[in-house]
């Protein structure tokens, strides 16, 4: 439910849960209609609303292209970067390959704006990399 929308009921069990994406003053009205004789009765508070402060960020996709490939092929590696949280973020993204890990790629001194998301790319080629298993 967004900013000046309506939520309306018609029945006995009216509670719902709405949490802000915002932080402001808020005012909330309720709007109670008896459904005997149609009389109408009001009530409005403001409700002051602070996000809490939240770091967090994820890794939404991870999309090598392509996926197999012959030794000496640029690989490339899709990388999009979610900050879920309330600040906006800096951050430095390794990609690894196997166990241990032998690095992909990387980048640093990233940056993503809170509640947006990042889209990177990573070169690199074939013979880099140790085949499964190996």
């Amino acid at each position: 439910m967004g900013l000046g929308q309506r939520l309306c009921y018609n029945n006995s069990n009216p509670l719902f849960k709405y949490t802000p994406s915002l932080q402001g003053d808020f005012s909330v009205r309720l709007t109670v209609t008896d459904a005997d004789n149609g009389f109408l009765g009001m009530q409005t508070k403001v409700y002051h609303v602070v996000l809490i402060p939240l770091h967090d960020m994820e890794i939404q996709s991870l999309t090598p292209n392509p996926v197999q490939v012959n030794p000496g092929a640029k690989i490339t590696v899709s990388v999009s970067v979610k900050d879920n949280g309330t600040y906006n973020e800096n951050f430095n993204l390794s990609v690894a390959y196997g166990t241990p890990p032998a690095v992909f790629g990387s980048t640093g001194n990233q940056s993503a704006i809170a509640q947006g998301t990042v889209s990177l790319s990573l070169y690199s080629r074939y013979h880099r990399l140790r085949p499964r298993g190996l």
